[in-house]
């Protein structure tokens, strides 16, 4: 979906599957910061300039994505 880094552009609500935040340890082990089956993943990254972690999907699923701008708009 995204990786740490990156600018957000999008942000997601999970509407079926699972989708994780996720950072690696500097031995290389996965941390699981966030399991999101139904939601919005990542709003924290709303008002950042990039993202502090990798979005991925463990499984088949649905997401809807939302401009991060139109998105920041409609919240103001």
């Amino acid at each position: 979906m995204f990786h740490a880094g990156q600018r957000p552009r999008r942000i997601f609500y999970v509407t079926a599957g699972e989708l994780r935040l996720v950072r690696h340890s500097t031995t290389g082990n996965e941390i699981i910061l966030q399991r999101q089956r139904a939601g919005f993943l990542a709003e924290a990254s709303l008002w950042s300039s990039r993202y502090h972690y990798d979005g991925i999907a463990v499984e088949t699923g649905e997401a809807m994505a939302f401009r991060v701008k139109l998105f920041q708009q409609a919240l103001q």
